[in-house]
């Protein structure tokens, strides 16, 4: 039931009209960097695995086994990404304009009413 209500959520939310990128770096973030209208975009990096390699090339992922003569790499921790190569990605939504909207046009358009 959580699942169809985030969908549900999602599909309300306004359409997005318009994207812009401006120039940022994390030691110089501006608040209300995007502009009126716009709001920022972040993605969520999963990041990476600790993972094991040998002399043979072959690797392990999860670590090395204790006696083994493999090298540890350690994985990168997840993290939530505002700032890409340099940039902040800013988006412009039309609150009137759904994806509930979208479809029920589309169907009045492609399918007739009744």
């Amino acid at each position: 039931m959580e699942l169809i209500q985030d969908e549900t959520d999602e599909w309300s939310q306004g359409a997005i009209v318009d994207v812009k990128t401006v120039n940022a770096t994390y030691d110089k973030i501006i608040p209300n960097i995007c502009g009126d209208g716009y709001e920022q975009v972040s993605i969520l990096f999963l990041g990476t695995k600790d993972y094991c390699g040998y002399t043979d090339r072959s690797y392990r992922v999860g670590g090395c086994f204790r006696k083994s003569k493999g090298k540890l790499t350690y994985g990168i921790d997840q993290e939530k990404m505002n700032i890409y190569k340099d940039n902040v990605i800013c988006i412009k939504r039309n609150s009137n304009l759904t994806y509930h909207n979208l479809i029920e046009s589309y169907r009045k358009d492609n399918c007739g009413t009744g």
